[in-house]
């Protein structure tokens, strides 16, 4: 009877390590998922804009500043969209703009 219910105790902490292991996983790829959109009103607040060009007419705009080099990016500079963290961890357009900018290091 010990055999197995050593058998059942392995077999549950295996699981469980493989549980904590996963979640912060799977909820980074929920949270991720959805692009933020230029109507959002988080979007508005912070003048966001899918194509800097089109933030130009914008007091703080400079032409160097895109969400890909920002260090709110959470993404290689390549990626198209990606997780922003001024935003809920909404996905940004790549070539993006808001007034929240701040370099990269």
């Amino acid at each position: 009877m010990s055999d197995h219910c050593d058998k059942g105790r392995r077999r549950f902490v295996k699981l469980s390590a493989i549980g904590v292991a996963v979640t912060p996983l799977v909820g980074r790829v929920s949270l991720a998922a959805e692009r933020l959109e230029e109507d959002d009103p988080v979007a508005q607040a912070l003048f966001y804009r899918h194509n800097a060009a089109d933030a130009s007419d914008h007091a703080l705009f400079q032409e160097d500043r895109y969400c890909y080099n920002c260090v709110l990016y959470d993404g290689p500079e390549d990626a198209e969209w990606a997780p922003c963290s001024a935003v809920g961890n909404k996905l940004v357009a790549r070539e993006g703009w808001c007034s929240v900018w701040v370099p990269r290091s």
